[in-house]
């Protein structure tokens, strides 16, 4: 069976001249000009194996093929069958034709239309759990950020106390120079002076930033 080029659909509509309304059928195909042809030759010749379809015998018994247009109603490009059953569906509540009620093949067309309306809930009921599971994992993906901002803080505070720490160091190492403390008063003062004065610029350091 040759492959159906569905970007080359085209929806037509088999009219009867005098009836608006009665006696239309609505059909699909890639070359509307050959299934004119088609069409004609199921209508009209008996050895033709749609001769005896319902809708031929119908179009037969109101007037025959020249009593009936062959129109085109719109070409409608589409990714595979089931877009094209959507669309003649579509198409079948918006003009109602008689003699797609006769057409046994449009009940097969109908059938498996259902059968996509039906997959196609299930693609949305699949795609409704996928955007729950994506909501989940950018709630996830925040709570990591916000852990990532804690440690970040943390690992800020473990400088600002390394800073503290190195300073303690340095003041134990210059003071263990002078272990006599009534010899080395001023020195011992001064020390203890410098590093204090270091701990408190560092303090207001980090103060002002966590102002800013």
């Amino acid at each position: 069976m040759p492959r159906i080029d569905y970007e080359r659909i085209v929806f037509y509509i088999i009219k009867h001249k005098n009836f608006e309304n009665q006696n239309n059928l609505i059909g699909y195909t890639t070359d509307l000009r050959t299934k004119k042809y088609y069409i004609t030759q199921g209508i009209k010749n008996k050895n033709n194996k749609e001769y005896n379809k319902i809708f031929n015998k119908e179009i037969r018994k109101n007037g025959g093929v020249n009593a009936y247009h062959i129109i085109e109603l719109e070409k409608y490009p589409c990714k595979n069958k089931g877009e094209v059953l959507r669309r003649l569906l579509e198409l079948i509540e918006l003009y109602k034709p008689v003699l797609n009620m006769l057409y046994d093949v449009e009940e097969t067309d109908k059938t498996e239309y259902e059968q996509i309306k039906t997959e196609d809930n299930e693609t949305i009921e699949e795609d409704n759990e996928d955007n729950e599971t994506i909501e989940e994992d950018n709630e996830d993906k925040q709570k990591d950020n916000e852990d990532n901002e804690t440690i970040e803080e943390d690992n800020e505070d473990l400088k600002d106390d390394d800073v503290i720490n190195k300073i303690e160091t340095e003041r134990n190492r210059l003071l263990s120079m002078y272990n006599n403390e009534a010899e080395n008063k001023d020195k011992i003062t001064f020390i203890n002076n410098k590093c204090n004065e270091a701990i408190k610029k560092h303090l207001n350091k980090i103060r002002n930033s966590n102002e800013i």
